[in-house]
């Protein structure tokens, strides 16, 4: 009973830390439809065509494992009005792929799994 008591308290303190830092987690009661996603959000999913479990980001992440999405996105959507940048390592580092207001892609695949980190794009600058 304790272990489920505090693997309860764990999964709340989670979500309220996502909505704290401008995330919307993943609905994990399902019947989300494919590509859901929020306005001025950019989603990932993690199956292709905007299917399954989805993260919904308004704000820079330097590292998605924190999140538990390190790696593991298959398609995104943007409904963002600036582009943003994905990062294939963490502190967005490494190879990037910009993604523009309004685009819904399957990631490419170099790409199909392999997101670290994401960012608006630098004002003035190339990801």
């Amino acid at each position: 009973m304790n272990r489920l008591i505090r693997r309860s308290l764990s999964l709340t303190a989670a979500a309220a830390c996502g909505v704290l830092m401008g995330m919307v987690p993943a609905d994990t009661a399902g019947a989300l439809s494919a590509w859901d996603c929020k306005d001025e959000r950019v989603c990932l999913y993690e199956d292709t065509q905007g299917g399954g479990a989805n993260l919904q980001v308004h704000d820079a992440i330097a590292d998605l494992s924190n999140q538990g999405w390190n790696d593991r996105a298959r398609s995104v959507r943007s409904r963002a009005s600036v582009t943003w940048c994905l990062y294939r390592d963490e502190n967005y580092q490494g190879e990037s792929r910009e993604i523009d207001e309004g685009e819904q892609i399957d990631l490419p695949g170099h790409f199909d799994q392999t997101v670290s980190s994401m960012r608006p794009k630098p004002s003035g600058g190339a990801c």
